[in-house]
């Protein structure tokens, strides 16, 4: 599984601000993320991956500080706040995105202009300055990457690649022990006949209704009742 969170920056500036774009929204979905790792004890993250971009209009080389900064200041983010790199294997990497990175965002558009843009973008002869250039001409094309594109290109993100155990429980089946036995203590001697036996037998009652009156067979005791 894999879990990223991403901090948004203005152009020109790589230090993050919980206040900027949805910021403050994925900060706190990365403090969740972190205390469910710190509290479950199955999921173990393999490996953290901390990337800092950039978007292509302006001077490359710039671009490429702004998007190693961005990276290193959310690193130092994580560092700071969760004490990260003490924790797990983290790998930090940078992207200076270029024109091709905003082709998705003009297919799906409705810009008339937007397949003029996009070949522009994928003409090899002209430069990154030269590709800007000839899309700030189309207005409504360049209004649309500056407003609702580039923006998302200025950022950093983390990457968690974790997994969770799997609990496996095993029933064994176990023989019951035998019951244990209880002897039960020979009654005292309280057999009126003196006997040894020490146990009073259980009379039985026969009624004979051709009578006047009531028959009882007894156990033969010898005394009479």
């Amino acid at each position: 599984m894999s879990s990223d969170f991403m901090a948004l920056y203005p152009m020109n500036v790589s230090k993050m601000t919980s206040t900027f774009g949805n910021n403050a929204a994925q900060l706190a979905s990365l403090k969740t993320f972190m205390n469910s790792l710190a509290t479950d004890s199955l999921l173990h993250v393999k490996s953290v991956t901390v990337t800092g971009y950039s978007s292509p209009d302006g001077v490359e080389a710039s671009n490429e500080e702004l998007a190693s900064a961005r990276a290193a200041d959310l690193n130092a983010y994580l560092n700071t706040t969760y004490s990260l790199s003490k924790k797990y294997p983290v790998t930090v990497k940078v992207v200076v995105n270029d024109w091709n990175a905003c082709i998705p965002a003009l297919n799906a558009s409705s810009l008339p202009d937007k397949q003029k843009a996009i070949a522009v973008i994928n003409n090899a002869k002209l430069s990154m300055v030269a590709k800007e250039e000839s899309l700030k001409s189309m207005n409504d094309v360049w209004n649309y990457l500056t407003t609702k594109v580039l923006p998302t290109l200025r950022r950093a993100d983390v990457v968690f690649d974790y997994g969770r155990d799997q609990v496996i429980v095993k029933r064994v089946m176990v023989t019951q022990p035998a019951p244990k036995q209880t002897v039960k203590p020979k009654p005292a001697n309280n057999c009126p006949c003196g006997c040894e036996c020490g146990v009073m037998t259980e009379s039985v009652l026969i009624i004979d209704d051709g009578s006047n009156g009531v028959i009882i067979d007894m156990d033969a005791v010898g005394v009479d009742f």
